[in-house]
């Protein structure tokens, strides 16, 4: 009996420390590996400087909030998931364009650059943001972000007017297809674009546009070559959404 006992403390002392190595291990990786992230480039840091000198944005602690003119009467917002590994300022120029349309944009900060770390970011924000006065929020997500976005949409759909899916698709059917738009490009090499069904999702192909364009973070590895520019690929991108919005008559 008292060596069974022994044995069985030993094995509990090894499995505990199998587990403290492997958190310690996992402590020292992720850093590591995050560190290897897209950076931003010039244009969204130029951007970034300027619509903070003006007062157009403002940074939170998980979050920049993009505040649209007062001029403009439109009260729909957009809450976006950056892309895995990739510094969530190289959406800046992207976000500002819907700014620039009326759209209240809130534009996430994840854990490593990675949103598997934070899936419910936008719930966690939305407290907060109903002083902002939008009527209509609508989920959005690049690549990795957009599989985030959806997991955070299906556990509190009652919040959202739609899910806006960029470079990215749906994990699971069963989603309205009027409260899902799809867009990715043509030339997309990183996405599964396999994975793409006209089941669950209004989907608009961009004819030339790849994986990382929807970005401002250089070439992404194995990205297909684009055959439009980035500017034209975002400029489609901001059209297509504010259309498919405008068809939207959800109003949570």
């Amino acid at each position: 009996m008292l060596c069974n006992t022994i044995q069985k403390r030993n094995m509990r002392t090894r499995i505990a420390g199998a587990v403290l190595i492997i958190g310690t291990a996992l402590l020292l990786v992720i850093p590591i590996y995050a560190s290897t992230y897209y950076h931003a480039d010039s244009r969204a840091e130029a951007l970034q400087e300027e619509l903070l000198e003006e007062s157009k944005m403002e940074w939170k602690t998980d979050y920049a909030i993009l505040r649209p003119d007062k001029s403009r009467d439109n009260q729909i917002g957009i809450i976006f998931y950056p892309g895995g590994l990739v510094e969530n300022q190289s959406y800046l120029p992207l976000m500002n364009r819907f700014r620039e349309e009326g759209y209240t944009c809130v534009l996430l900060r994840m854990p490593f650059h990675l949103a598997i770390f934070d899936l419910q970011g936008a719930g966690y924000a939305m407290p907060d943001l109903k002083s902002e006065g939008v009527e209509r929020w609508y989920l959005s997500g690049h690549s990795l972000g957009g599989v985030a976005a959806q997991n955070c949409y299906r556990k509190h759909p009652e919040d959202y007017a739609g899910l806006i899916l960029m470079g990215s698709y749906l994990t699971k059917d069963g989603t309205s297809p009027e409260q899902v738009l799809t867009i990715y490009g043509s030339n997309d090499q990183v996405m599964k674009r396999d994975r793409v069904t006209d089941k669950n999702s209004t989907i608009v192909e961009l004819k030339g546009g790849n994986h990382g364009q929807f970005g401002d973070y250089g070439p992404q590895a194995g990205d297909g070559k684009p055959g439009i520019t980035r500017e034209e690929q975002q400029n489609q991108t901001v059209n297509i959404v504010i259309r498919d919005i405008k068809g939207n008559k959800t109003s949570k």
